[in-house]
Formats: structure tokens, C-alpha cells, sequence
């Protein structure tokens, strides 16, 4: 664990349990700890000095739709930040290995969306997001699935609880999303999960989700600098198809997208996806079945590279 993470024993941690209806400041020095389902309403500005440290609380929370804590950006709110760090904790605020929470959410006002029982329906009209930070990390946020055939699965598939992902963006436009770097370690289930956005990242990170790197859905993503996802083959093993790929883009409302710009460094490892197009000069095609382990290292020199799906998921 790092001690950056565990916050000063000498101050108690602040948990924040309520909606955030007005503009606050999350101050540089201090842990806060988010330990219910926190929406940031729409017209309200969250400031994140440098040096503040934010924990989401692992374990069940009952009473609102996701049953774990999360943090949600609403459509029309606001994030001012710089680097800003995100991490599952316990109680006490010390970080954890093991995700059990809700992760954090953007909501825009480009497209509706809908997924794991959030709504998101967007109105003529309305006040943009706008999320700004130069780097946002997210450390062990979301939450595995439960095993098959126990009491939490039921309870979970009976819910639509099965998909908490680390950070999640719906219906997010280009004019709403300023924040330019990514670090996702360890998420519960997928790392950077897109529904109906269109977003650009300069740079992204992505490190052993339980479940997919990019789950894109009828969303576009572009990466200008540096794409970098890094995946054991944990459940591949003996010829297991673990269902746990670099690349997952689903079609249910368009097609879906990442672009690779023109000089920016990739390092990919693992099980690249099923039924996707690579259109590339410098990225090697994966293989028909898609299932083996496909390593790249180098810089996308010649022209853009696109993956994509247009019609199949």
C-alpha cells in the first residue's frame, strides 16, 4: 500500500455519504472518504486541490441504485482539477487491492444512455459538463462479479448489479471532456467503459482489469499521445476463454471506435478482442480467432490506426 494513499493519521478523514448540491473544494493534505452512491448535481463545481486524496468505500451500501459507493457526475456538473487520485478504501481510508465499490461516473448531455440501472436522458437545451483535469487516476475501483450460482449472483442478475466498472462515461461529448490523461489499475470489472460519448484522451493506462481494458459502446475514442494496456492471462489459462479483452466494442446504437493517432506510442498485451477491424501500417493484425495473447511495442508511425466495429458486437 502506499503511505501517499493512507492519508495523515494525524487528521480523521472526512467521509462525504450526501449529494453534493453546492460548489465545494476538496482541499490539498486531506482524505475524504466517499462512503455512499454521490451524485454531483447539475450547476455544481467540484474543485480538487493538488494533493487531496479521495477514497471510495468498499463493501455494500443499501438504499440507492448501485448498493455500493460511487461517485456520479451528473449532466451539467462541473470537475476543476489537475492530477487527481481515486483509490478503493476501507473504513479507515487505507487503500485496498481488492475493488468493491461503485467507481466513478460522467454524465454528459450529448446522448442519453443507460446501463447497470443508471439513466442518463438528455434535454434540449441544456447547461454542457465539463470535466477538466490534466491526469486522473483510478486505482482499484468497481467491483467483480459475484460467482455463478451463489446468492449475490441471483441477487445481482435480479438487479442488473453485474458491471461496475472503475470509470464509466455516458453520453459524453468532446466539448464536455478536457481531462487529458488516464491511469486505471486494477479495476473490478472493465476499466474505461463508454456508452454514447465521444471523447479524446492524450494519454491512456490501463493496468489488469478484471474484465476488459475498453469497453466502447457505440462511443469513439481518440488517444493522440500514448496508449499503454498491460494484461496477465489470468482465466486464459488451459484453454479457458475468459471473455477478458484489450478491445470490446459493442454496436446496440452506432458503431463504435478507437483511433490511434499518428505518432503516438502503444504497448498493448494481451487478448486483443473478437470481430473488430484493424486498419493500421504499423500495428500487426490479430489473429482470426482472436483469443491469442497479441503484444505490440512501438510507435503508430505511418498513418492513423482505427479499430473499430460497425456492425457486429
Amino acid at each position: 500500500m502506499s503511505s501517499a494513499l493512507a492519508g495523515n493519521s494525524d487528521q480523521r478523514p472526512i467521509y462525504i455519504r450526501s449529494d453534493i448540491h453546492k460548489d465545494r473544494r476538496l482541499c490539498k493534505d486531506r482524505l475524504y472518504i466517499i462512503s455512499g452512491q454521490v451524485h454531483v448535481k447539475a450547476g455544481v463545481t467540484l474543485d480538487v486541490e493538488d494533493g487531496a486524496r479521495l477514497g471510495i468505500l468498499n463493501g455494500r451500501v443499501p438504499g440507492r441504485r448501485l448498493e455500493r459507493a460511487a461517485l456520479v457526475f451528473d449532466a451539467g456538473s462541473q470537475l476543476m482539477s489537475r492530477r487527481w487520485t481515486l483509490f478503493g478504501c476501507g473504513r479507515d481510508g487505507r487503500a485496498e487491492t481488492h475493488p468493491d465499490n461503485g467507481g466513478v461516473w460522467f454524465f454528459g448531455t450529448h446522448l442519453g444512455a443507460s446501463k447497470d440501472g443508471m439513466r442518463l436522458l438528455t434535454k434540449p437545451g441544456s447547461v454542457p459538463s465539463s470535466f477538466h483535469a490534466r491526469a486522473l487516476s483510478a486505482r482499484y475501483l468497481g467491483r467483480m462479479d459475484a460467482r455463478p450460482s451463489t446468492r449475490q449472483f441471483h441477487h445481482d442478475t435480479r438487479k442488473r448489479l453485474d458491471d461496475l466498472d472503475a470509470v464509466s462515461l455516458m453520453g459524453v461529448g468532446l466539448t464536455e471532456w478536457h481531462i487529458e490523461a488516464l491511469h486505471i489499475l486494477g479495476a473490478g470489472d472493465d476499466a474505461l467503459d463508454l456508452h454514447n460519448s465521444e471523447i479524446q484522451l492524450r494519454k491512456l493506462v490501463i493496468r489488469n482489469p478484471a474484465e476488459d481494458a475498453l469497453n466502447i459502446s457505440s462511443s469513439r475514442i481518440d488517444i493522440t499521445e500514448a496508449l499503454r494496456v498491460r494484461m496477465t492471462r489470468r482465466g486464459e489459462r488451459d484453454g479457458v476463454d475468459a471473455d477478458r479483452d484489450v478491445f470490446d466494442l459493442e454496436v446496440d446504437e452506432g458503431p463504435s471506435r478507437v483511433v490511434l493517432h499518428r505518432g503516438a506510442r502503444v504497448d498493448i498485451c494481451g487478448v486483443f478482442g473478437d470481430e473488430l477491424q484493424l486498419d493500421s501500417a504499423d500495428l500487426p493484425a490479430q489473429s482470426d480467432a482472436g483469443r491469442d495473447l497479441y503484444l505490440f511495442k512501438g510507435r503508430n508511425r505511418r498513418k492513423t490506426t482505427v479499430i473499430e466495429s460497425l456492425t457486429e458486437d
